[in-house]
C-alpha cells in the first residue's frame, strides 16, 4: 500500500518544526526555499502587510511566524494566535548569524520566518 505524499509546504513546515526543536529558544530561524536554514537574529523592523483592506503595519514583537507564498498569500501569525494574510511588503530579510556576519536574503529565497518570544 502506498502512502500519500505530503505537499511541499507541509514538508517545509515539518522540516522547520524539527529544526526549531534543535535550535536554542532565543534564536530566530529563517527557512529558505532551497531548504537551507539560517539561525541568528532577524533585523526585525515592522512588517508591512498589504491586504485588500489596506496596509497593516505589524510590529516585530507581535510576530510569531511568517509563511511566505502560500496559496492565499503570505500569512503572518501573531503571538495572540491571530493571523494577518496578505503580502508582506519587504524585499529582503537581514539575519545576523550566530557566527557573526549578517546575511541579507531576498524575499524570493525565504519560505518561513520564526521569531521566538522576546
Amino acid at each position: 500500500m502506498r502512502r500519500p505524499a505530503l505537499a511541499a509546504p507541509a514538508l517545509v513546515l515539518l522540516a522547520l518544526g524539527l529544526l526549531v526543536g534543535a535550535v536554542p529558544a532565543a534564536a530566530d530561524v529563517v527557512l529558505l526555499a532551497n531548504g537551507d536554514v539560517l539561525v541568528g537574529e532577524l533585523d526585525a523592523g515592522p512588517f508591512p502587510v498589504v491586504t485588500p483592506e489596506g496596509t497593516v503595519q505589524v510590529a516585530a514583537g507581535d510576530v510569531r511566524e511568517i509563511v511566505l507564498g502560500t496559496l492565499h498569500g503570505d500569512v503572518v501569525r501573531l503571538r495572540t494566535g491571530a493571523a494577518v494574510t496578505g503580502w508582506v511588503d519587504r524585499g529582503a530579510y537581514a539575519v545576523r548569524l550566530r557566527s557573526g556576519p549578517t546575511v541579507v536574503v531576498p524575499r524570493a529565497a525565504v519560505a518561513v520566518v520564526r521569531v521566538p518570544g522576546r
